[in-house]
């Protein structure tokens, strides 16, 4: 089935935003000072790896010429940076809390895809569903770690 290149660039756009992710939580992974958090977050930032992979996927057996795999965004490169300079003042909250921030902003951009684009294939539903789904569950785990 041949997607539209506007489902492409927002396809393109959750890719995007997951290497940011996997690179945001690899960097808190390197600031956390407990053991088990850096031990949460790399799996967090493994699981990002996974779903920009699987959306790469995707795009492609949807019979797209236009993918892309992007490293991340100019955003997400600039939250990195905070995620870096908080820590260096702040404590393993701080970090959570970034965390947070940034996965509030990808579950944001999830929804705005299945608004803008209600007629993509059954099977990107579903994938993006059990993603949002997963985001979701990670953020209300770093919400009670922050709690801790």
């Amino acid at each position: 089935m041949k997607i539209s290149s506007a489902l492409v660039k927002a396809i393109d756009d959750l890719i995007e935003k997951n290497n940011d992710a996997y690179n945001g939580f690899l960097k808190a992974k390197e600031k956390a000072k407990s053991m088990d958090l850096r031990t949460y977050l790399r799996s967090q930032a493994d699981r990002r790896k996974d779903f920009a992979a699987k959306l790469a996927a995707e795009q492609k057996e949807m019979d797209s010429d236009e993918q892309s795999f992007e490293e991340g965004s100019v955003k997400g490169k600039i939250h990195r940076s905070w995620i870096s300079f908080r820590s260096n003042f702040d404590d393993d909250k701080a970090i959570l809390e970034e965390c947070i921030r940034g996965d509030k902003a990808c579950i944001k951009e999830y929804k705005n895809v299945w608004k803008e684009h209600r007629d993509m294939p059954p099977n990107l539903t579903a994938v993006l569903s059990k993603q949002v789904a997963e985001i979701e569950q990670t953020q209300n785990t770093i919400k009670t770690l922050e709690d801790l």
